[in-house]
């Protein structure tokens, strides 16, 4: 009788084949979480819930139609690489965006090994469920904390603890933080992470890439990124230097300095300095502080930096210019390197920029501002 009754109770895929998908996902803060058994039949429809309540969503499906993808970008910038029919575009509705019960729903993807969020009003208690994805390769956790207009009802914004959720995926070879406003009051916490040996790709920006001490042992863990985005740094060049010499695979640089004032900061004369990396072949300046860029202890070092095959960086900003001639001249003693802004048609120069891409994952990233 006991048997029988056993038998009698509805298993976890026959309730969801009778509808049951709106039962929501139960949402314990501090809890060990766990994946849930989940038919590939029955993934789609958790994720389109989760879905309806942001304004752009995106996913990648394996083989087996497992969910191995997610994205969920809340306001007017969402897009994607991804083909259309991989993404759901609500982009001037009035949603809610997602809380921490909604986004709890991914453990119901137990095959995920990506997850993008942005402007959502997901909690440090929220994101304690990416503790049940050992195996993530790709996380973008960006503008954490400028999803919450209204704290009082949406609950406190993630803090610095966050980061700690993610210790476990000893495999992640893609983080991107970009547009962490208000971590520079938060308790640092990249220190205290034990670093991801097979991390290629770091996109860090304020609050982080103002924290050099927090930053650097963080480095020294993860030393085979490939690529490397200081976004809004104040690093003095000395401490540029000690993390291009902690990163020997390193490819690609991009940095948007706060200021250009040699003997503070980065400053164009550190341009000396990329000449000593034999491995990196791509470097991006961002935005107006990354200018002026003179020629006389400055675009002059790029001469010897015979590694050097990209160079990105804006033409104007802020008032300050190029020089032309600068540029035609360091073009002519260095007529292998690719300098983007000489670059006349439009489909070329975009050309170029994707050649500069360093890829650290299948997975397309990107779903907002970058």
């Amino acid at each position: 009788m006991f048997f029988n009754f056993l038998m009698s109770i509805p298993t976890l895929p026959s309730l969801l084949a009778l509808g049951f998908l709106l039962i929501p996902v139960p949402f314990c803060p501090g809890a060990d979480y766990q994946t849930i058994p989940t038919p590939p039949s029955e993934q789609m429809a958790i994720f389109k819930e989760m879905a309806a309540k942001t304004n752009f969503s995106v996913y990648k499906l394996d083989e087996s139609r497992n969910i191995v993808f997610v994205g969920f970008c809340h306001g007017k910038h969402g897009r994607s690489a991804y083909p259309d029919e991989q993404q759901i575009d609500k982009k001037g509705q009035d949603l809610p965006g997602l809380t921490d019960a909604d986004f709890a729903k991914i453990l119901h993807f137990p095959q995920l090994r990506a997850v993008a969020t942005q402007f959502q009003t997901i909690t440090d208690d929220g994101y304690a469920v990416l503790r049940a994805f050992p195996e993530l390769e790709a996380v973008n956790l960006s503008n954490l904390k400028t999803g919450f207009k209204d704290e009082a009802s949406a609950g406190a914004p993630p803090t610095s603890a966050v980061f700690r959720h993610l210790e476990g995926a000893r495999d992640l070879r893609y983080w991107n933080t970009t547009h962490s406003f208000g971590y520079q009051k938060e308790p640092a916490v990249l220190q205290e992470l034990t670093g991801y040996p097979d991390l290629e790709y770091l996109n860090v920006d304020v609050g982080h890439a103002n924290d050099f001490e927090e930053l650097f042992p963080f480095i020294q863990k993860s030393p085979k990124l490939k690529f490397l985005k200081l976004h809004r740094t104040n690093f003095r060049e000395e401490e540029v230097k000690m993390i291009l010499d902690a990163l020997p695979e390193l490819e690609r640089l991009d940095i948007k300095p706060s200021g250009n004032e040699p003997g503070e900061r980065w400053s164009y004369q550190s341009l000396a300095l990329i000449k000593n990396y034999p491995n990196l072949k791509s470097l991006r300046l961002i935005h107006g502080d990354a200018l002026p860029l003179p020629w006389e202890n400055g675009l002059e070092h790029l001469v010897e930096a015979e590694n050097l095959k990209y160079f990105d960086f804006p033409m104007e900003a802020d008032g300050k210019q190029v020089s032309s001639e600068a540029l035609q001249r360091l073009q002519e003693a260095r007529p292998e390197l690719i300098i983007l802004p000489l670059i006349e048609d439009r489909q070329e120069r975009n050309a170029q920029r994707d050649a500069m891409e360093v890829d650290a994952t299948e997975f397309k990233m990107e779903i907002g501002p970058t």
